[in-house]
Parts: structure tokens; C-alpha cells; sequence
């Protein structure tokens, strides 16, 4: 709705399985997996994007990563793993993370140039805004709860506030990014 209110109009949403993508050969300039390179077949995922990027087209992966070390982020997983839904995505059987690097995995599929940098910035969160965090992802989605997204947030809260009843939750995020080429050839 909104590229459609922009006039963008070269844009196409697909939902589905990544694996089950159909794109034609050298259709994209950029393709980027945010915070889910491990829920992939990683070997297929590769292997298609190697034919769908253009000739040095990029492949961009990006991610996080949580040390878990404050008292509230135990908290906090505490709840996550109650609620989580049975059943719920995980790593992918084919995914050799963390065995290996995404830039290691990239080179193996014949991508070059690749470059793998870690970035990290303090923020502090608040209840709402955590709560609005896990409704971003797949796993905690309001949809994933369903009709158990309230007790969610219910639940959250209570743990979140007996840690710091002020609401204030700082952290020192860490983010990653791989980045590599399709060769020209």
C-alpha cells in the first residue's frame, strides 16, 4: 500500500519460502536476508541467488547478536522461551552456521569479494518497545501467538518491571553484516 501511495511501482511482494522462490536468471542487483540466513537451506539459498543476482550483483546478509549478560535479557529470554509456540522456526538442518562465517559460507558458494563487519551501539529499550521487538519477528509475531498475544504482554511486563520498575532496559547491541559479489563471469 504504501509504494503504491509513493508511485513505486517496481516493486512485487511475495510471501512464501525463499527456497521456493521463482525469479528469473540475473533479475536482482541486491539481495538481502535480514536475521535469517540460518533459517535457510542455505545451499539451495545460495545456489539461487548466484543465478538470480545480476553478473557482481551483491548479497547482503545482516544480523544481531545478544550476549544476554543483564539481569533483565534473562528475564526477558525467560518469558520468550514460555511463550515461544511449539513448533516454532529454527535453524535450519542445512544451515552450517555457527560452524562457519556467512563470509565463509559465501565463499564456498563462489561468491567474491566479500567483507564481514560487526557494528555495536548502546540503546535502552522499554517494555514497549522490547514487546514491539519480539511482535517483529516470525517466532513472536502477534499472529505466531495468536489469541495468547495479551498474556504475552502481560507476562512480559510483570518480569520486565520487577527487574527495573522504571521501565528503562539498557543494552549494547551488536550487529553484523556480510556482504559479497557475484562474480562477473
Amino acid at each position: 500500500e504504501e509504494a503504491a501511495k509513493l508511485g513505486i511501482t517496481n516493486v512485487r511482494w511475495v510471501t512464501g519460502k525463499a527456497e521456493e522462490l521463482e525469479a528469473p536468471s540475473s533479475a536482482f542487483e541486491l539481495i538481502t536476508m535480514g536475521q535469517s540466513f540460518h533459517r535457510f537451506d542455505q545451499p539451495v539459498i545460495l545456489k539461487k541467488a548466484l543465478e538470480w543476482l545480476q553478473p557482481r550483483g551483491y548479497l547482503a546478509c545482516l544480523g544481531g547478536s545478544n550476549q544476554c549478560s543483564e539481569p533483565w535479557q534473562a528475564r526477558f529470554k525467560e518469558v520468550w522461551d514460555r511463550w515461544r509456540p511449539a513448533g516454532a522456526a529454527s535453524a535450519h538442518p542445512n544451515a552450517r552456521q555457527p560452524a562457519l562465517t556467512s563470509a565463509q559460507i559465501f565463499a564456498v558458494a563462489g561468491l567474491e569479494d566479500i567483507s564481514q563487519d560487526e557494528f555495536s551501539a548502546p540503546h535502552v529499550w522499554t517494555v514497549d518497545s522490547l514487546i514491539g521487538s519480539a511482535y517483529s519477528t516470525s517466532v513472536m509475531s502477534r499472529r505466531a501467538l495468536g489469541h495468547h498475544a495479551e498474556a504475552f504482554e502481560a507476562d512480559v511486563r510483570a518480569a520486565l518491571l520487577a527487574v527495573n520498575p522504571g521501565g528503562e532496559f539498557p543494552e549494547h547491541l551488536k550487529f553484523w553484516c556480510a556482504v559479497a559479489r557475484r562474480p562477473a563471469r
